[in-house]
């Protein structure tokens, strides 16, 4: 009987791992979709000229496109989140991080477009020129690193440049975001990868779980690497380096 019971538990937890690796799989093909839809809505609310009726429909669907988009990330980072509290990781494929790094900018910035912030991202396409393709899991590696600079977003300021370059070594990769904005004090980046943490500045500039640098932090262990968050410099001045192992 007890064999039987550890016989069903084992084939559930099967079973919920393969319906996880479908739901990312989903979430993964939508965004293309997503972000041609939205490109297109873009470029006929440029060309309606000033018929307005049609305009605001245009508008409506971007409105509407967004909160989609929105929709699937929050649920991408639940599924991504479940996989971290389980210790559950996927096959490792070869991936290069310069496409995970665009992709997770667009998004990032699109979500981000309806705050008209005026914040900019920008990277250092040199820099990546020179990382060479590795194995991990690309889905839970793009999570982290869409955490990191949708943190960064969160706790610009206006008008600001959020700066995105790598490196590597023969050991490791290291993704390094720079931004101005929320001032990390010592304790701050002590403690920001702790789950449930949030800073007192923080709070008082967005809502939030405190779950997102924890998952960046535990991806990164999955991955032989770790998150080190710099205090803000006397510059103002945030710097986060994010690394995993060369495999």
């Amino acid at each position: 009987m007890e064999k039987e019971k550890q016989i069903q538990a084992n084939a559930g937890s099967s079973d919920e791992r393969m319906e996880e690796i479908m739901f990312t799989h989903f979430l993964h093909e939508l965004h293309s979709p997503l972000a041609l839809a939205t490109n297109c809505a873009e470029r006929i609310r440029l060309a309606v000229g000033d018929n307005p009726k049609i305009y605001k429909l245009v508008v409506d669907l971007q409105v509407a496109l967004r909160m989609t988009k929105q929709a699937a990330s929050r649920f991408e980072i639940t599924v991504n989140q479940n996989k971290v509290i389980r210790s559950f990781k996927q096959l490792m494929t070869p991936t290069q991080i310069d496409e995970i790094v665009r992709s997770c900018m667009e998004d990032t910035a699109y979500i981000h477009s309806a705050e008209k912030r005026n914040i900019s991202c920008r990277i250092d396409s040199t820099s990546f020129s020179s990382i060479p393709q590795f194995f991990a899991d690309s889905n839970l590696l793009r999570q982290a690193i869409y955490n990191l600079i949708d943190n960064a977003y969160k706790y610009s300021s206006t008008g600001s440049q959020i700066n995105i370059s790598a490196r590597s070594d023969s050991i490791r990769i290291f993704l390094i975001t720079t931004n101005h904005g929320l001032v990390f004090s010592a304790d701050d980046a002590a403690y920001a990868a702790n789950r449930g943490w949030r800073g007192g500045e923080a709070r008082l500039i967005c809502n939030g779980s405190g779950l997102g640098l924890w998952m960046v932090s535990k991806i990164a262990e999955a991955h032989d690497g770790n998150l080190v968050i710099i205090p803000t410099d006397s510059e103002g001045l945030n710097r986060v380096t994010l690394s995993w192992a060369v495999r």
